[in-house]
């Protein structure tokens, strides 16, 4: 207790504190505050190795984003072999991040993303939809595509080793708009982020045409083989009048 409680009643008792410490609001057990106030500044809890040790092997924090407003983030940090880093995220906007700290959606994922059991789902029943019409690009966008292999470069939101394959936004933009949103980060004021999803449609539609032109060209097929059969049928009859004329 630092309180004046010789017995307090709860396992911790901050009261006035000479650490920037305060319970503004009754519903919260405990508040730590930073003092400073600049946006960007963090306040949290470190864990450390052992009494000795001033370094901590974990943290998780806040971190101010806007001081009027009191807007703030949760950070989650570790220690390594790399050193102490940020690990995980959630933004003042709800998002979390994981690998990066600028999520835009309300989980992005720097990395490989592991389901070793179970699925992905998503809410797709008829009741819940208005169908607003037929999604007919299929052929006409996959063809167009162009896959690379590329390197992400200091100008990415997150730290990523190695070599990825994937496509250029501004060039999937141009064939497929809806495919293609822009967020901020930094000095970059329309950085694309691809939505993937609509991959597995086109391909789905890009499949469907391959199946009709398909069978299409069996059919044609069938014919042109019907067309050969009947011709030899008849070549076979003329064949045999002129060996009947040949023998008279």
């Amino acid at each position: 207790s630092n309180d004046g409680t010789i017995q307090p009643a709860v396992k911790i008792k901050v009261n006035n504190c000479g650490l920037p410490c305060f319970q503004p609001d009754p519903t919260q057990a405990l508040t730590l505050q930073n003092q400073d106030g600049t946006p960007g500044n963090l306040v949290g809890i470190g864990f450390a190795d052992n009494d000795q040790d001033e370094l901590p092997s974990a943290w998780f924090g806040a971190q101010l984003n806007n001081k009027t407003q009191h807007y703030g983030s949760l950070v989650f940090r570790t220690r390594g072999s790399g050193g102490f880093a940020e690990h995980m995220r959630i933004t003042l906007d709800g998002n979390v991040g994981i690998g990066t700290g600028a999520p835009s959606a309300k989980l992005s994922v720097n990395g490989t993303a592991n389901n070793s059991t179970g699925s992905w789902g998503v809410f797709s029943d008829a009741r819940i939809k208005t169908e607003q019409r037929l999604f007919t690009d299929g052929l006409n966008v996959i063809d167009r595509l162009r896959p690379i292999v590329f390197t992400y470069n200091a100008n990415a939101p997150f730290e990523a080793e190695g070599e990825q394959v994937g496509i250029i936004a501004q060039e999937l933009e141009a064939l497929a708009p809806y495919m293609v949103s822009t967020t901020e980060h930094g000095d970059i004021t329309d950085l694309r982020e691809v939505n993937n999803q609509a991959y597995v449609f086109l391909l789905i539609n890009a499949v469907k045409e391959l199946k009709a032109e398909n069978d299409r060209l069996k059919t044609d097929n069938a014919a042109q083989q019907e067309q050969i059969e009947a011709n030899a049928a008849l070549l076979q009859e003329l064949k045999a009048v002129l060996q009947a004329e040949a023998s008279k």
